[in-house]
């Protein structure tokens, strides 16, 4: 089962934050190696300019696909 991520409403700030990440533009998003293990983390950045995790994926299970701008889980 996919799942889509559309929108993001709750989620929790990222862990490990960086200055570099600081004021995105809100939509975007990105699959990245967590800082908390091997599972690989969806983070989207909401309407403050903050990146949030959306999902947590599985070992190298975040996948995007930027023409349709949407990134998911596949394990």
């Amino acid at each position: 089962m996919l799942l889509l991520l559309v929108a993001v409403t709750s989620a929790a700030a990222l862990p490990g934050l960086r200055d570099e990440y600081a004021n995105c533009t809100p939509g975007d998003f990105s699959c990245a190696q967590s800082d908390f293990g091997h599972e690989t983390v969806l983070w989207t950045c909401n309407s403050q300019r903050q990146l949030v995790v959306s999902a947590v994926c599985g070992t190298t299970c975040c996948r995007e696909d930027r023409e349709r701008h949407t990134a998911y889980c596949v394990c």
